[in-house]
């Protein structure tokens, strides 16, 4: 869910506010999709977040920037060289296309100064940014070739061109008699359909608050409206123009008075209710020029994002003291910065799980045939009574009494009419002794196949947990070890080994959680002395839980187990089985996996974990 067209107009003019005269002082990389321009103001520093992520791309300032990456890509260096020391010159929007132009005065060649034009166009799927100077591309992020579009290709040394247009009116910029006009010549289509093909940079959003203030139904046709109707749409877009002129962020949500993004307050927030609100809020929602662009959360997931209030939508409401704030949440929500390497791990580790299974079946087959191989020494048996009686090359089948019946049942029996009958009977007595061997080797391959589901299991949860570049190349030198992954990586210095993460109980109590099987086996044998409690949700993947106490409170190990059931498969379950034992009952048996142990004198506690977990997490630098 991301902001149409006519939603960027005030994020655009809020951007112009914040960095025209700005310095570009740094430019980093975090993914293939984002980027952060670090810009220096006189007595503050900014840092300008650009987005290409399909599910939310945005530009807007952040307070903290996601780690980079630990080789910057050519696209980053490109932007580096040219852009770094360079000054903002304007922030501006294509009429009302979802296209923000950022133009910066670098000193070039002989100390002329040269304008390079940063065009991030945000358009779903499709989003890019592109490096511009004199009209031609310089570079870009995502490279668009011949055989990509046959309708616009994006690559270095070509002149820029602009998305295909649409013929829409600006609502800013037409006069809404002319905008009235256009919809009317659409008296076949529903009245959302018709403003949405007359406005330009309209989303859904938009169309149907518009549709909202003027107290019309969304479905109903053109040709059904009368001069009234027609009144009220024109009063409708006049408002919904004038209200993006100067918005103030806010944001709707089902419920709660916090409001938190891994544990920490987000923003300056403000709560109100749409039947007890400010007096200043009132007033925007009778009618008064005090906008209210909001975001729409269902049980956290985004249903609606705007620059301009949604009076259609109920429920509570958030202000936020600017657009980038309100952007920056929605990012949280929608988990819009993923480390690089992390989805291409999550699939390598599908891939394999699905041919593990695969293999499991296709090994019980075989293995259900070998325990069936008494069938062919009873035939290799029977044959070799009865080949006296028989000639060679004969029968295809025969059928006789067969020798361990007591009942005289008969037993047929197919030959291979290319043997004689001596030849079929070695070859049943070989088919039974290849049968009887190859049980116990199909058993241990099954046993191994288990195994290795169980282990890859823990690696897909443990990919579910990271969030940084330290965690994610834990689970690639993981990968690596177990002969999933190959090493192609480039031999750099050694970083510093990713902690757990740490929570505090009410008694002060430190609760220390493992996030892939690298931390779990370090934080179990290294960091947890013999005394301390060790804690696993039984027979489910989860992470290691340690409780850095001899003498741990029953409200304390409730929490852990809640914890423990929390970094889980179990998640959100109720009545989760934790096992938990002191470390010295812990141990690693020669050979095995990451993150596998044995354990003995457990015991057994059944949870529902509580909703306010994150309250419990802190920061803190656990290395020894």
């Amino acid at each position: 869910m991301n902001l149409d067209g006519f939603s960027m107009r005030p994020l655009t003019l809020e951007l112009e506010r914040l960095l025209i005269g700005g310095r570009v002082d740094k430019i980093t990389q975090q993914n293939k999709a984002n980027l952060t321009l670090t810009i220096r103001q006189p007595g503050k520093t900014l840092l300008l977040r650009i987005s290409t992520a399909p599910q939310n791309p945005s530009v807007h300032v952040v307070d903290k920037s996601p780690e980079n990456l630990p080789e910057p890509p050519t696209f980053c260096m490109v932007l580096r060289k040219n852009l770094e020391g360079g000054r903002i010159a304007a922030v501006r929007q294509h009429q009302l296309d979802r296209i923000i132009f950022v133009d910066i005065d670098s000193i070039g060649a002989g100390g002329r100064i040269q304008t390079f034009t940063l065009a991030a166009e945000l358009i779903g799927k499709y989003s890019n940014l592109i490096l511009i100077s004199d009209g031609r591309i310089v570079d870009a992020l995502k490279r668009i070739g011949t055989t990509s579009s046959r309708v616009r290709t994006v690559l270095p040394n070509q002149d820029y061109q602009l998305p295909p247009a649409q013929d829409k009116l600006d609502i800013f910029a037409a006069n809404v008699d002319e905008i009235l006009s256009r919809i009317k010549l659409d008296e076949n289509s529903r009245l959302d359909k018709a403003i949405m093909n007359a406005c330009q940079g309209f989303g859904p959003q938009s169309v149907r608050e518009t549709i909202y203030l003027a107290g019309l139904p969304v479905d109903m046709k053109i040709s059904a409206l009368d001069a009234k109707d027609f009144d009220s749409l024109r009063d409708a877009l006049t408002e919904i123009r004038d209200e993006a002129k100067n918005p103030t962020p806010c944001m709707i949500i089902n419920s709660g008075e916090n409001f938190s993004v891994r544990g920490e307050q987000v923003g300056t927030l403000t709560t109100t209710r749409r039947d007890n609100c400010s007096p200043a809020f009132k007033a925007g929602r009778d009618g008064a020029k005090n906008p209210t662009p909001c975001m729409v959360v269902d049980a956290g997931k985004i249903l609606a994002i705007s620059a301009v209030k949604l009076n259609y939508l109920r429920g509570d409401v958030r202000t936020f003291d600017t657009l980038s704030q309100l952007l920056e949440v929605a990012d949280a929500l929608t988990n819009a910065y993923v480390p690089p390497d992390k989805e291409k791990f999550a699939k390598l580790t599908t891939n394999e799980l699905r041919r593990a299974v695969n293999k499991i079946a296709v090994l019980e087959a075989e293995l259900a045939n070998a325990e069936n191989a008494d069938d062919w020494r009873i035939r290799a048996d029977n044959l070799s009574t009865y080949r006296y009686q028989l000639k060679d090359h004969a029968d295809a089948e025969i059928t006789v009494p067969n020798i361990y019946s007591e009942t005289g049942e008969e037993i047929s029996i197919p030959l291979d009419r290319r043997l004689t009958v001596a030849a079929n009977v070695t070859a049943c007595y070989k088919k039974y002794d290849k049968l009887k061997r190859s049980t116990k080797f199909i058993a241990a391959q099954i046993e191994l196949c288990r195994t290795e589901i169980a282990y890859l299991e823990t690696v897909a949860h443990a990919l579910t947990a990271s969030t940084t570049l330290a965690d994610i190349d834990e689970i690639r030198t993981e990968l690596i070890a177990g002969g999933y992954l190959k090493d192609a990586r480039k031999k750099s210095a050694s970083s510093k080994k990713p902690q757990p993460l740490k929570f505090t109980a009410p008694d002060g109590t430190e609760i220390l959680v493992g996030k892939n099987n690298a931390q779990n086996d370090r934080l179990t044998f290294k960091i947890a002395a013999p005394d301390d409690l060790w804690l696993h949700t039984k027979d489910i993947t989860g992470s290691h839980v340690i409780v850095r106490s001899s003498n741990v409170s029953e409200e304390t190990l409730q929490l852990a187990a809640e914890i423990a059931a929390h970094f889980s498969k179990a998640q959100a379950s109720s009545k989760v089985p934790v096992d938990y034992v002191q470390c010295r009952y812990v141990k690693k048996p020669s050979g095995a996996k990451p993150g596998f142990v044995i354990f003995t004198n457990q015991r057994t506690l059944y949870v529902t974990e509580r909703d306010d977990l994150e309250k419990f997490l802190t920061v803190d630098d656990l290395s020894k």
